[in-house]
């Protein structure tokens, strides 16, 4: 979830579940990680760096990324601001997180989700 830094051994886990027939591995991104603060201009580069470092290792083990946009992180900021899902700045805001994901990770996954329960 690129809160660690990404295992040293994850290439051979990944090189092992190719053997066993796996073709994609899930990768759910974190808005509140990415994004602490909600807005696309003040993103986590580190965290950034991290999902394209992970994405990168996935394709080059044969793997395909299916990358999911929010599983239930939204930033506590937005969330104490604008409450749930119903409200439409938050909804404005989702959209502006998932065209900073595509633009960021797109060249790097052709499969997305927008959401999931992970």
């Amino acid at each position: 979830d690129c809160s660690h830094p990404i295992p040293a051994a994850s290439k051979q886990y990944f090189k092992y579940l190719q053997t066993k027939g796996v073709t994609h591995f899930k990768v759910p991104l974190s808005w509140a990680k990415l994004l602490p603060t909600g807005l696309t201009s003040k993103p986590q580069q580190e965290v950034a760096r991290c999902y394209q470092t992970l994405l990168k290792n996935l394709q080059a083990e044969g793997l395909q990324p299916l990358v999911i946009l929010h599983g239930s992180t939204v930033p506590d900021s937005l969330r104490s601001r604008y409450g749930g899902w119903e409200s439409q700045q938050l909804l404005d805001l989702f959209q502006q997180y998932a065209e900073f994901a595509l633009r960021e990770f797109g060249h790097l996954a052709n499969s997305w989700v927008t959401f999931s329960d992970l």
